[in-house]
Order: structure tokens, then sequence, then C-alpha cells
């Protein structure tokens, strides 16, 4: 307690420069543990940036062998005296709080097992602070993973008289065993605390975003508040207050101290408001999906057994498609059910090969993919033209080059079609930028999160005239390159770039500078246009077509519309709303002759604005 053995598998980096007053250091009594002092780490409300309370560490001597609290408490172990060394930095943590007045509540590590066995010990503890202030009520007693707990009725009664007190429960480091999460069922904490390895990187990693769902979604039903620790990036505390966590702690926020500085407002300020754009809907069309997802277990062949061997495996199990050859854990075939059945129908080749090893049998080269490879990369291998690969085999997946599984081409295919149905729902097939269903749930984000946030709808003008004039591939080229104008001067760490369909995108900037980002993008175009038409036409600045009538029309050059709404946070509208007033916007801009930006800034229940265009030269 008020010394984590955990709070680092490695020795912490460099930490606040202050040190320890003399009297807040004390000597341990232990054999080759040397003097120790406490360090507090702030806790914040997430939402606000506001202190909440600290977490006490243990540190040794700076620049010591045993300056991290791993080296301290495994020392403690070996010299059989861990429950003194955490009694010992728990009271020694408390003193430190109280002295030094730091303001909100104090978070103290203890073992589990040492809250069962001594916990007579630790209200001792808790009766001489009486005199410094701190009460029960400002403590969180947190239990560190690691010790497994056999005698949870003893534990849960522990709990209860501790609560009865005063003192608020909570867990650490959960996702690190198992045993955090029945405790979280029995024990029933306050608060639950995320291990640093599912919040480290969150910003980029699907899997870690919807683990924290799970888990938030858990702690709901619960009543449970939860902290994020270890967020060293402010991409990653945006994320955690996206996903609407009670606290945060971390590097980002501020290092451990022996003498944090006095707190007068928000700790994490200066960074604005805003929420992530999570990857996958950030432009990439790409499931995530991977091989490892497609791997199925089969019981390999080792290169001594018979052909025999394998057909009757084959005969007794009419599931297995096919069976992979392994030697020393690495694949070096594969036998299909469907090739070694017509072998063996043909005359004399089953009294041939039926006795033989079965890497006769086997194709010595079958498609082998690492357990990461992509479905999409898994297909364009499968269909290259000198490839060979045949998919009704199926292929067998690898991690490090060692077996893990195989999966049918059946398998493959049936995944494949999914991507593809989801692919069309989520992603524009030609920008592969993303579509309706994550253009409609990042607003609802941005709605729920209260955030100022603007609306672009951005259409091409006379595109169709020019498709029927250039040809439908040189319109895909125009469309493609309006895709990458957006792209190139949106900020894709907050800014969303979709398409919705034919000529018509949707940008929705969290960016403060976003009427400068859409000047920019139609600079870019009026430039990046020119490729896409002959050189007459661009001298004459318009060229000639079909206009929606089938008459010939002249038509200027294809231009630019951007129609902007700007959504103020905490507006009282609805998705509908906004999109018909960026529409509208959009059909104001189109009324100028030339690339240009129309911004509506009526508030929100006023009537139409003056026409307030700002055209772009022709």
């Amino acid at each position: 307690m008020g010394a984590s053995a955990s709070d680092h598998d490695t020795p912490p980096p460099p930490e606040d420069a202050a040190q320890p007053d003399p009297e807040h250091v004390i000597n341990t009594g232990i054999a080759n543990i040397p003097p120790i002092h406490a360090v507090f780490q702030p806790i914040v409300r997430t939402a606000s940036g506001l202190l909440e309370g600290y977490e006490a560490l243990t540190r040794g001597p700076a620049g010591s062998p045993m300056r991290s609290p791993n080296a301290i408490f495994a020392a403690a172990r070996e010299a059989g005296e861990a429950v003194k060394m955490e009694l010992m930095a728990m009271e020694l943590a408390a003193r430190t709080f109280a002295d030094l007045g730091l303001p909100g509540r104090l978070f103290l590590n203890i073992s589990p097992l040492s809250f069962v066995e001594r916990s007579q010990d630790i209200l001792d503890v808790a009766r001489r602070l009486r005199g410094t202030g701190l009460r029960p009520e400002r403590i969180v007693i947190e239990f560190t993973e690691g010790d497994r707990i056999h005698d949870h009725e003893k534990m849960r009664w522990s709990v209860m008289g501790f609560r009865s007190l005063g003192f608020q429960i909570a867990l650490d480091d959960l996702g690190e065993g198992f045993a955090s999460l029945r405790m979280w069922k029995e024990l029933e904490p306050e608060i639950v605390k995320i291990d640093q390895h599912f919040v480290r990187d969150i910003d980029t990693d699907p899997w870690k975003r919807q683990f924290l769902r799970a888990v938030q979604d858990i702690a709901t039903v619960a009543q449970t508040q939860m902290v994020a620790e270890g967020i060293e990036t402010e991409a990653e505390y945006k994320v955690v207050q996206d996903l609407k966590f009670h606290f945060a702690q971390g590097y980002f926020i501020a290092r451990p101290s022996a003498r944090p500085a006095p707190v007068t407002g928000a700790l994490v300020t200066g960074m604005g408001r805003g929420i992530q754009l999570y990857p996958e809907i950030s432009g990439v069309g790409d499931s995530g999906t991977t091989a490892y997802q497609l791997a199925v277990r089969v019981e390999p062949a080792a290169p001594e057994q018979t052909g025999q061997q394998i057909y009757q495996r084959f005969v007794e199990d009419a599931t297995l498609h096919a069976v992979p050859v392994v030697k020393d854990r690495k694949p070096i075939g594969l036998i299909s059910r469907y090739g070694l059945i017509d072998r063996f129908a043909r005359p004399f080749r089953r009294e041939l090969y039926g006795h033989k090893s079965c890497v006769g049998l086997m194709n010595p080269a079958p498609l082998i993919v690492e357990y990461n490879v992509s479905l999409q990369e898994i297909g364009q291998r499968l269909t290259a033209s000198s490839s060979g690969y045949d998919i009704a085999d199926g292929f067998i997946i690898t991690q490090d080059g060692l077996y893990v599984g195989v999966s049918t081409g059946q398998g493959f295919l049936r995944e494949l079609t999914e991507l593809q149905i989801r692919t069309a729902r989520y992603a524009n097939p030609l920008t592969l930028l993303p579509g309706n269903v994550p253009i409609t749930l990042h607003i609802q984000r941005l709605l729920e999160a209260r955030l100022d946030f603007r609306v672009c709808h951005v259409d091409l003008d006379y595109f169709k005239p020019f498709n029927d004039l250039y040809g439908y591939q040189r319109g895909d080229e125009m469309l493609q390159m309006v895709a990458k104008v957006l792209l190139n001067t949106a900020d894709r760490g907050c800014d969303l770039v979709g398409h919705i369909g034919g000529d018509d995108y949707i940008v929705i900037f969290q960016s403060a500078d976003w009427t400068e980002r859409v000047q920019a993008a139609l600079a870019q175009f009026q430039t990046e246009r020119l490729a896409l038409f002959a050189p007459d036409d661009i001298a004459r600045g318009g060229f000639n077509s079909i206009d929606r009538r089938g008459q010939p029309q002249s038509f200027p050059l294809t231009a630019l519309s951007v129609g902007g709404v700007e959504v103020p946070g905490g507006t009282q509208a609805t998705q509908h709303e906004i999109s018909a007033r960026a529409g509208e916007a959009k059909a104001q801009a189109k009324k100028e002759v030339g690339s240009s930006l129309f911004v509506d800034r009526r508030g929100w229940g006023q009537k139409p604005p003056a026409k307030d265009a700002a055209p772009m030269p022709g």
C-alpha cells in the first residue's frame, strides 16, 4: 500500500526533479534495501482535466539500481519482508501526502494477500493518521495485480469492513491477468484502473478501443468509475476522453513528483477540445481482417506418415478439407482432400502411393501467409496470374514461419464477400473514402460531445458534361483527384473527409482554420484539374458538350463548389438539419462562376442569409 510494485515494468523515465524533504525519507531496516520515499502522480477527471487526486508510488535513491519499485519489492520478497515493506511504504506515503497538504484523494497500493492477512495492521496505520487530518473518505485502497486469492469470502468481509469506515476500493491493472476480472465481480470496487498496455497507442489501434468500449459497458452496469493509466500523448487522452472514461493518469498529464506543484486549475490545458478521428474511418478502405481470423487448427501430418494414413483421416472426418505437412513446426506442403482422393481413384495409384511417405502426395508450393496479412493481400496473391495457387485448396497460415492453421478457399471467399458488403456500407468503392454510415456516426459523436464543428458539402460543377465528353475513365480520375485534394488539405487527425456518392463529398472539420483549408483545397483543385482537360479547352476556359436535354452547349471548366455550415457545441440540431443546411449552402456556392466557398452563418432557427460567397477565379 502506498507503493506500487508494478507501476512500471521497467525503471521509470526521468521524473520531476524535486527532491523529497529529509523528514519524508525513511530507512527501511531491511537488508540490501536503501532509504525510500514517496512520489505522487496526479489523476485527473478526463472530461475537465481537473485534479481528482494522486497515486502514491515508492522510490529509492535517485540514480540507484534500487530506484524503481520493482527492484525494491523484489528485494523485500527475497528477504521475506514483503508485507512489512508494503505497510511501511503505505504509512510513509500517507504521512507525506498529509504533510504536503495535497488536495483530492490519495490512492494507496497494496497486494490483495497483504490486505487479507494484515488488515488489522492497516487499520492501525489509519488510526495513527487521524491526527494528520487525512480521513478514510479521502483514501482509495488500490489492489495491485499479482496475488491469487484463495479465500474470497474472507477478502469480501475485509473489504466490507474497510468500506464501512469510509475507505473506497480500486482494482489496479485490469486486463493484466484473469484474477482482476473475478475480483471486480466479487468485490464490486468503486474504481477500476485499466492496465496501460490497453491504453498505449489507443488512437491507432481499433482492437484496443473496442476492448475499452466493452470494459466501459461493464463499468456502466456495475456503476464503477474507470481510470485509464499510462496516457503518454494528447491523441491517447482525446480517445479516452471520447470514450467517456471518468479519470486519466499518465506522463502526458504529469510525471510523479516528490513535491507536486500546487494545482490552481485544470492540469490538462492548452490542447483544445475535440475528438480523435479514428483511423478506421479516415479514408483507408481496409477491414482490419487478417489471416489469423481465418485460421482453423488442423493437426498436421509428419513427412514420415504414409498416404494411406492421410487417406484414412479424410475418410473418418468428412469436414476435413486439407492436411498440412509440417516438419520442425514449419509447413512444407499441403494435401487437399480432392487431390488425394482423385489420385487414389486412378488404377494402381493407391497401391503405388499408399504405403509411401505422404510427401509425394502433397503440393510442395501451396500459398503460405503470415497470420497478420490482410484479406486484401491474400486475394491479390490468390488471383495473381502467375501464382499457380488453386483457391479450392485453401492456404496455410503461419506466425514467424511456424505453422498456425489452415483456411479453406470457401471460408476465404465467404469472408471476402462479407467484407465487400461491409465496405459498400462504409466506404466509397472508387475513392475508398468513408461513406454515409461512418459520416453519420462521426457527426453523432460530435453532437454528443457538445463540440464545435463545421460540415462542408463539396460538389463538382459541370461534371456530367465533362464525363460525357472525356469519358468515364477520365471522370473517375477527376473524382479521385478531388478526394486526394480534400485529404491533402484536411487535418487527418481530426477532420473527416467522406464521399457520399457521385461527385458529392462531405468534409467534417474540427480544425479552427477550416476556411483557410477549404480555400487551399479550391486553389489546389484549380491547378490540378488542368491535367484532365485538352489544351484547347484550357486555352478558351471551357469545353463543348451535351446538356441534360441532349443539346450542344458550352460549359466553363469543371469547378468545385463548397457549402459550409458551422455547428456550435451544444446545438440542438439533428443530423438531417445539419445536412440540409450544408446542402443549401452548397447550392448558393454553385451560383458563383468558378470554384467557391459559401458559408452559412445563420444561427440555428434564423432566416436564410444574404449571399456571402467567396469565389475563386475560374
